[in-house]
């Protein structure tokens, strides 16, 4: 008979130290006793391997007993009621452990307290008390050395977290994390790009404390968000010893990841990161969409060269340029699940910018179907517009969830980022203007004799490359120093990216009015420009980025 185990009952075997696999071989053999390994495996979806080894466990424990029935092993339940004496066991055991831990610290405490030639130990209390223990912190301007499990913090305390690392960045305080292995840990760690840190995980087994731990100069903390209570101890020796505990850890866990270093120091991360040190650290992707865009910018010098305006070879360069959004899209949209999925802001950005070049990457093989298979050359407007039309404003969608992660909110708080972001607005909408109405439509926006389908697409071109221009230079200008220029490069290029972009709408908004548009005319050389650095910006968050 099928047994249901309460949820319960399964967290409570879970705490006691038996695994999900562990807990369903036991429910198979209590259901039907006397089961071979590979029967097991087959009732439970598991491989042999996995249910062999916690077979050997069980064993053990003295909860399963292996017999032999015709020269095969079997396995049944040897007593239920086995399980009942080995968890109360197994728990007080646990108990015993985490008294002897504590009473170890209480007496460390009070050594502590009682003497007079020691420096006295600060205590904060409270949810308020928790935060100024955390400020204290940045007072010291060092290098934070924590321990610490982001799935036992309270989402109030998340957010003071995120807000947290903005500011240590603003005072030059990094901060390096030991964290369980969890998923709340690997999504806590997606963030460490924009919050001024690096998080590596350990296996949980091998984190043994139940309260947060930071090491801070000669101090160190423990931090206790649970019952919001915090203790300050000021002593040089013990901050040594737990300062060389935790770096063996870390290098340990380092090795296991096969990291090649271990740590890059927070000043040389935030002032003395060139522009050529950030070419070099290119992922490669991005190498290689360089290395295509550069060919393609041969071919157009050829073309110019040679004065081709019109046949095969120009819709070819058509179709080439179109495929660089295209299959950076592909890379892009499969690391999204690395920051964090949908479920996060970063993952949330990077999906809408992968989505904007896999539009506009399917809008331009359209664009090169017409060309080739219907020898037309200028469709427009034409179905190859349902891939361009949303491309600039899902790409400025991706960069209001990105501000989530980049501090944009944060630097709202100086008076100067205030006056830039009322500013910016203006200067866009100005310039966006001028090269788009002025210029390329002659002042005239709407054209009364054209088509509905035309009027819009000629309204939502230029509105939404303004919007997106507008919104990418109020993000990377309010947030740009609060990303520890790990990704200075990459911001720097979309933001270009989108302006090449909006040049390239104005030319072919011209062109196309005056009747002197071809495919491969320098509009379409400014447009493979500005697709580039769009591409390029994003693709390099395809990669952890290591700066030598």
């Amino acid at each position: 008979m099928p047994i249901d185990l309460p949820q319960a009952a399964e967290n409570y075997l879970i705490e006691s130290g038996l695994s999900r696999v562990d807990i369903l071989v036991v429910k198979k053999l209590l259901e039907t006793n006397q089961l071979t390994v590979r029967e097991l495996a087959s009732k439970t979806g598991k491989g042999t391997g996995s249910i062999d080894l916690s077979l050997k466990k069980l064993i053990r424990l003295g909860i399963v007993l292996k017999e032999k029935f015709n020269d095969q092993p079997r396995y049944t339940v040897l007593d239920p009621q086995a399980l009942v004496v080995w968890t109360k066991k197994a728990l007080k055991e646990r108990g015993d452990l985490m008294n002897r831990r504590h009473q170890s610290f209480a007496q460390f405490i009070e050594t502590l307290s009682s003497e007079k030639s020691l420096p006295a130990i600060e205590h904060f209390a409270g949810e308020d008390g928790i935060r100024k223990a955390y400020d204290r912190l940045l007072q010291n301007r060092t290098e934070l050395l924590t321990y610490f499990d982001p799935a036992e913090t309270s989402k109030e305390m998340a957010e003071f977290h995120a807000q947290y690392g903005r500011r240590r960045q603003v005072h030059g305080v990094f901060q390096r994390i030991i964290a369980p292995d969890s998923s709340a840990a690997r999504k806590f760690g997606a963030r460490d790009p924009f919050e001024y840190r690096k998080t590596v995980l350990v296996p949980s087994e091998e984190y043994q404390l139940s309260f947060g731990k930071i090491i801070a100069g000669d101090t160190v903390v423990c931090m206790d968000e649970k019952n919001n209570e915090a203790s300050f101890i000021r002593f040089e020796k013990l901050a040594n010893a737990e300062r060389a505990a935790f770096e063996r850890q870390w290098i340990v866990q380092m090795e296991r990841d096969r990291m090649p270093g271990v740590h890059v120091k927070a000043e040389d991360e935030t002032h003395s990161v060139s522009l050529w040190e950030q070419i070099r650290a290119m992922n490669g992707l991005q190498k290689v969409c360089t290395l295509f865009f550069f060919m393609i910018c041969i071919y157009w010098f050829l073309l110019f060269v040679t004065q081709t305006t019109g046949g095969f070879l120009n819709y070819l360069y058509s179709f080439l340029f179109g495929l660089i959004p295209l299959f950076s899209s592909i890379p892009i949209l499969c690391n999204v699940k690395k920051w964090g999925g949908l479920k996060s802001s970063i993952g949330r950005g990077i999906f809408c910018m992968g989505l904007s070049l896999l539009l506009w990457g399917c809008g331009s093989m359209i664009w090169s179907y017409y060309n080739f298979i219907l020898n037309i050359s200028i469709p427009y407007p034409s179905s190859a517009d349902i891939g361009f039309a949303p491309s600039t404003t899902l790409y400025g969608l991706g960069v209001i969830f990105l501000s989530d992660a980049t501090g944009a909110r944060f630097g709202l708080k100086n008076i100067y980022a205030k006056i830039f972001a009322m500013v910016t607005p203006i200067i866009t909408l100005i310039i966006s203007y001028y090269f788009l109405v002025t210029i390329a439509r002659g002042g005239v926006f709407i054209q009364p004799s054209q088509s509905a389908i035309k009027t819009f697409l000629d309204i939502q071109g230029p509105v939404g490359d303004t919007l997106a221009l507008m919104i990418v230079i109020l993000v990377s200008g309010l947030s740009i120093r609060h990303m520890g220029n790990k990704y200075a490069l990459e911001i720097m290029t979309m933001l270009i990216g989108l302006f090449v972009f909006i040049i390239a709408d104005g030319i072919y908004a011209y062109t196309t009015t005056i009747g002197t548009f071809y495919n491969g005319n320098f509009g379409d050389l400014i447009y493979t420009v500005g697709i580039f650095l769009l591409s390029f910006g994003v693709l390099g968050f395809c990669r952890e980025k290591f700066l030598q």
